[in-house]
């Protein structure tokens, strides 16, 4: 019998994901949260959802918390561990 599949990342721990674009046109998305479980390669994070303003040519923080089922493994994502002193509720890009 097989054993069961550790995450691939920690509880608590903090990502940032850059998810790949589907369309040439679409911008990329981005999310940094904290992992509130995972199983094998998928972890739930909750965070927030930088979204890009053109007008700034930057991205903005949404204020609203999210949360976000996210691939670790799939080939097109960007997975950061963050250092544990950043501060979720403080963060800019």
């Amino acid at each position: 019998m097989d054993a069961p599949k550790k995450p691939l990342v920690d509880l608590r721990e903090l990502l940032h994901a850059i998810i790949r674009r589907n369309f040439e046109d679409e911008v990329l998305r981005h999310f940094v949260g904290e992992v509130e479980s995972g199983e094998g390669t998928v972890a739930r994070v909750r965070g927030y959802a930088p979204v890009f303003d053109g007008g700034r040519n930057e991205y903005v923080k949404r204020p609203e918390l999210r949360t976000w089922l996210i691939a670790l493994a799939d080939n097109g994502n960007s997975i950061n561990i963050l250092p544990p002193t950043v501060q979720l509720n403080e963060f800019r890009y």
